[in-house]
């Protein structure tokens, strides 16, 4: 199963010292491929996904130093070897734990057409899917 791990700090910036002690426990879940969601010096939400652990990511990207919150995911590959979280959908970003085992009849239920085989990537559609018809005011 994969490793999730965030930090959030409104009184400052995220320290990559932290984020590495966190990402190197989340690795232990998973070492196929790993990605960060944080946010720029300029304001911008900014992901980065690879195909290698968590710890080497966060080693090689140091452009989180400005942000007050990142969030990562280290997978352990069960199906799509090809596709890594954060999944974005519009304005949604994801990072999820666990398997979907019927991701594939849900995605039928929905008339709608995956864009890779990545079973997490039917959570943001379901969210947009119901929010178009007008469910989402029931999820507060």
């Amino acid at each position: 199963m994969c490793g999730v791990y965030a930090i959030f700090n409104n009184s400052g910036f995220v320290d990559q010292a932290d984020v590495l002690h966190l990402a190197n426990s989340a690795q232990i879940r998973g070492v196929d491929s790993a990605g960060l969601v944080y946010m720029s010096k300029a304001g911008d939400i900014e992901v980065i996904k690879r195909d290698f652990g968590s710890v080497k990511l966060v080693k090689e990207n140091s452009r989180f130093d400005h942000s007050k919150f990142i969030a990562g995911h280290s997978r352990l590959v069960t199906n799509d070897v090809a596709s890594n979280q954060p999944v974005i959908l519009d304005d949604l970003i994801l990072i999820h734990n666990g398997i979907i085992t019927n991701y594939q009849d849900v995605w039928k239920s929905i008339n709608q057409i995956p864009e890779t085989e990545l079973d997490s990537e039917v959570i943001p559609a379901l969210y947009k899917h119901f929010k178009q018809k007008g469910l989402n005011n029931h999820f507060r």
